[in-house]
């Protein structure tokens, strides 16, 4: 039996930026494929190269992407079997270490991605780069491949109330500029970890708290139920809950029922955990296409594709 890995599948929605966008992502793909056939690579300022490995078209499904990501001529990092520092090896001739790569459906607007050790950020930018240098459509170019939330673990928020939100923060929050924070986990953990911050400069005079403490919060928000005016309580943080559902990463907070059920960042983003065989330090690509496409026919057979 071949040794598997434990890989999670996401479902994200292309969502374009310009009412004027008249067809789906994959349509754009398409078109892009017929100007630059074959498969692509783009190098980056960073020396980053992002590379179409493998590519399928399917017509009745949609288009099926393998793209690797590695810096040519990088070293990697090696553990010597002697006691000592770790070493460094250049890569072999005629190859580069791999960084990470990515296996992506795109099915009209709906796309499944299984990540290793790659952002899948990294989707949105090469096919950017892709439909730029095709020279479709600039409204192709102004999209993002959005996270859509399980609508039942909203319906659960709906039906059973929400009793407390959970958030965590830590020092980085504080790092970030006021015009990043856009989620209310990092409006509200920045906003606290700064008061904090100014209170141990005050004490001790330092002046990078970043680089002395490991602090994080764990701020709790709930209604009192011995005042008046209960429901609107309920209703407050059941608004708030679904805002955080829609904006927050897959990360950093906790919602709980009135009923007592306890839902995360990962158990209301669409997502799926499959064992697929290993391929080195990642898995095969075409075993994960297979997983990739049926994770799309369950989605669509479940009805979660039109919500």
């Amino acid at each position: 039996m071949p040794e598997e890995k434990t890989r999670t599948l996401s479902y994200r929605r292309a969502i374009f930026l310009a009412p004027e966008a008249d067809k789906t992502l994959a349509d754009y793909l398409t078109k892009a494929k017929k100007k630059i056939p074959g498969l692509i690579k783009f190098t980056y300022d960073s020396g980053l190269v992002l590379e179409e490995r493998h590519h399928r078209h399917k017509p009745e499904v949609g288009h099926f992407l393998h793209i690797v990501a590695y810096t040519p001529g990088e070293q990697a990092s090696i553990v010597p079997h002697i006691p000592g520092d770790l070493c460094t090896a250049p890569p072999p001739e005629e190859a580069d270490f791999l960084d990470g790569d990515i296996m992506v459906l795109i099915a009209g607007n709906h796309v499944t991605i299984c990540a290793n050790s790659l952002h899948e950020k990294k989707v949105e930018r090469f096919l950017d780069k892709y439909f730029e240098v095709a020279a479709i459509e600039s409204v192709s170019r102004h999209f993002n491949l959005s996270k859509v939330a399980n609508i039942n673990k909203i319906k659960m928020i709906e039906k059973q109330g929400v009793k407390e939100i959970s958030l965590d923060a830590s020092l980085f929050d504080a790092s970030i500029q006021y015009s990043e924070r856009t989620t209310i986990r990092k409006k509200l953990g920045g906003a606290l970890l700064d008061e904090v911050k100014a209170l141990f400069r005050k004490d001790d005079g330092t002046s990078d708290i970043q680089e002395s403490e490991n602090l994080t919060a764990h701020l709790i928000l709930k209604y009192d139920g011995r005042r008046k005016d209960i429901a609107v309580g309920r209703q407050r943080l059941e608004d708030i809950s679904k805002k955080i559902v829609e904006e927050e990463e897959e990360e950093g907070f906790t919602i709980k029922t009135v009923s007592g059920e306890t839902l995360r960042g990962n158990d209301i983003a669409l997502r799926k955990s499959v064992k697929i065989d290993k391929f080195g330090k990642s898995v095969w690509y075409d075993q994960t296409w297979r997983e990739l496409e049926a994770y799309y026919r369950e989605l669509f057979h479940s009805g979660l594709l039109d919500q």
